[in-house]
């Protein structure tokens, strides 16, 4: 899977800016990814197995969506 996380932090040097990785079975990476930035992933196989650990559980008022696409981020 292709992992994408976006610096939220208004007051991060890094705001807006992105990071990718791919992941593969044969490594078995973790990453641990800090509050206020987004995380989404893209399945790139025929098949994947995730497990997210979230650091706060069910908080829907602190959800947020970015377009994949969105040429502000910029995410390739």
């Amino acid at each position: 899977m292709f992992d994408v996380d976006v610096d939220l932090r208004k007051a991060s040097p890094m705001f807006g800016q992105w990071f990718g990785l791919e992941l593969l079975a044969d490594n078995k990476p973790q990453l641990w990814i800090p509050p206020e930035f987004a995380h989404a992933f893209a399945v790139i196989s025929d098949r994947a197995q995730f497990l997210c650990k979230p650091t706060v559980c069910n908080a829907p008022e602190q959800e947020r969506a970015i377009l994949w696409n969105d040429p502000a981020v910029g995410i390739d």
